[in-house]
């Protein structure tokens, strides 16, 4: 497959990213300390916004986030509601650049497949072969909706390929956690998996709930397994599934798995399905969803800019020791094209992607209480320093700039979804960074009184700053579509598989390699 279209395209996402990065890149906790409604909204929009009403910017704001396909933005720049051509301009060609946009888009959509479409070639159906498996194994609803959709998926997927070339396979699900996925391709439909798992008491769980299943349904397990093993760019998957054939049988070739695949495990999978370097057993095909893009670490950090991420090494799971390898690669950028550009993206821009829209718009309501509340303490610490002298005010503004870099700040001061009073959330925020707290709760009612009209402003800009989520993930996607093809694999493609307001991370990079 030709890649000028994708590299061009790919250039004209980052130009555009780059053009709005006084939104993508600024923070949320500042909002009323930098004022950011006044300093981070290019001009001509923020006049727009400024003369329309509050109802109007929302409806604005939920009426193109709703758009999916590029004839109804078309339609909608050609008569808008009320007159804000820049804004419109800006929410449209963030939506043109989404991937759910783009997949419906004539010049871009031959990097996608549908699953959906009877007798297409990417219609990839194949019935289960065993009864469901108890809903009790598939909880939340979430992990239900992702495992059904998924395990259909990679099953047709898998079995179109064996039986064109009348060989055997075995799927290795990397990031298998508990095994949901794993054990609904081995109990569904028969295939033979290993899950992976860099977590030894993970790999446990799978294995028990596994057994439990198998009695339940009077089976044996022998086709799906578990392995605990750090997964990176030169793991020989092919050797750790030639170690099961005395189970299994003969196995020719290798399908690599992933769903929502943290930080940089993603690229990683990437980077060994593209490598062909599997001794003994090839890996023939890819399905990965990736997650947790806060978690990437960027290859390009520019001076003075210093907010990559930290690599995606989990010290601990579930208090127990994990061991780890601490020469992780950077997982962004992959391509040899964006890598030529240096290009980077930026800590703020990674945790935007993180976030899902689509769930937004479906609700088309938010809360920013908890918005509010830390801006408004931010706009208290950063007082507090000026206020000080030394050296306790270059003690207090080095700790807040180190939670904004290293983007571990406050956190969670309440259980749940319960949001606390302000005077009691200042007042344990206030313990938590070891400061001591002097004001009255009625000092407190004041300064909420004085800045309540910043509620409103947070609300707008927080969506409509959220409207760059999913153009950052084009990025992300994009990027690691163009490497494979750039590696010399024809045959990759994006796939929607779950409904976004569910599952905000829906597509997977598919792609195989085609036996000569």
């Amino acid at each position: 497959m030709e890649t000028n279209t994708l590299q061009s395209l790919l250039s004209d996402v980052i130009d555009f990213l780059r053009s709005a990065d006084s939104l993508l890149n600024s923070h949320m906790v500042s909002f009323i300390s930098e004022n950011v409604w006044e300093n981070r909204i290019p001009g001509e929009i923020a006049e727009e916004i400024n003369r329309m009403t509050y109802d109007d910017t929302l409806n604005v704001l939920y009426a193109i986030g709703g758009l999916k396909d590029e004839a109804s933005l078309i339609d909608y720049v050609l008569s808008p509601p009320v007159d804000c051509r820049a804004l419109v301009q800006f929410l449209v060609q963030c939506r043109k650049y989404s991937l759910e946009v783009l997949s419906s888009t004539r010049e871009t959509r031959r990097y996608f497949k549908c699953k959906t479409k009877e007798g297409d070639e990417g219609s990839l159906v194949l019935k289960c072969v065993k009864p469901n498996i108890s809903p009790q194994y598939l909880t939340p609803a979430k992990k239900r909706h992702e495992v059904s959709l998924m395990s259909v998926f990679i099953a047709g997927f898998f079995q179109k390929y064996l039986d064109k070339y009348e060989i055997s396979g075995a799927v290795v699900d990397i990031g298998g956690g508990k095994g949901y996925l794993g054990s609904s391709l081995a109990l569904h439909h028969g295939i033979k998996v290993l899950g992976v798992d860099v977590a030894s008491n993970v790999s446990s769980a799978a294995k028990t709930r596994n057994e439990k299943i198998c009695r339940k349904l009077s089976e044996k397990c022998t086709l799906y397994q578990q392995k605990t093993a750090y997964v990176s760019p030169k793991t020989d998957l092919g050797g750790l599934v030639k170690e099961l054939e005395g189970d299994w049988g003969k196995v020719d070739c290798v399908a690599l798995v992933g769903l929502h695949t943290c930080g940089n495990l993603g690229p990683s999978c990437v980077e060994l399905f593209a490598s062909k370097a599997s001794s003994g057993i090839p890996i023939s095909m890819l399905c990965n969803v990736g997650c947790c893009y806060n978690l990437l670490e960027e290859k390009f950090d520019p001076e003075g800019y210093s907010n990559r991420a930290k690599p995606c090494l989990p010290p601990s799971l579930n208090g127990k020791l994990v061991e780890v390898p601490l020469d992780s690669n950077p997982g962004f950028p992959m391509s040899t094209f964006l890598c030529n550009k240096n290009f980077w993206l930026g800590r703020n821009a990674r945790n935007l992607a993180s976030q899902s829209l689509d769930r937004v718009m479906f609700e088309k309501k938010i809360s920013v209480d908890a918005l509010f509340q830390r801006a408004l303490l931010q706009n208290v610490l950063m007082e507090l320093a000026n206020d000080a002298s030394e050296p306790e005010r270059g003690v207090l503004l080095l700790k807040l700039e180190k939670m904004l870099i290293d983007g571990k700040g406050i956190g969670r001061l309440a259980k749940g979804n319960c949001v606390l009073g302000v005077y009691e959330y200042f007042t344990r925020a206030f313990g938590k960074l070891g400061l001591k707290f002097t004001l009255s709760e009625s000092d407190v009612d004041e300064m909420c009184l004085k800045f309540k009209h910043f509620k409103s402003k947070i609300t707008m800009f927080y969506i409509m700053r959220m409207f760059l989520a999913p153009v950052v993930e084009t990025v992300i996607l994009l990027d690691r579509l163009l490497y494979i093809l750039e590696e010399g694999i024809n045959e990759a493609y994006l796939v929607k598989l779950f409904d976004p307001v569910v599952s905000p991370r829906c597509f997977a990079l598919c792609a195989r390699i085609n036996i000569d």
